[in-house]
C-alpha cells in the first residue's frame, strides 16, 4: 500500500474505510514493469530498518507493569 499509494493519506482513508478506490484514481506506478517484486520487498526492507523492536518490547513491559486503575466501587 505504501508504494503503490505513495504515501497519499486521502487514498488509503478511501480504500480502508469505504473498500473501494477512490474516483479518478491512477496508481502512482509509472515503471515501465510495474510493481516489481524486487521493488516491493525493497520498500519492506525501508519500513522493517524504520522499526525498532527493543523500544517497542520496552514500552510493551511498561504498560503492562503499570498499576491497573479501577473506576467505580467494588
Amino acid at each position: 500500500m505504501l508504494t503503490i499509494f505513495g504515501g497519499r493519506v486521502d487514498d488509503l482513508e478511501t480504500i480502508l474505510t469505504e473498500e473501494r478506490l477512490p474516483d479518478g484514481w491512477e496508481s502512482r506506478i509509472r515503471k515501465t514493469f510495474g510493481l516489481t517484486m524486487a521493488a516491493f520487498n525493497f520498500t519492506v526492507l525501508k519500513v522493517e530498518r524504520g522499526i525498532n523492536e527493543k523500544a517497542y518490547e520496552a514500552k510493551l513491559a511498561v504498560a503492562e507493569s503499570a498499576p491497573s486503575r479501577s473506576y467505580g466501587a467494588a
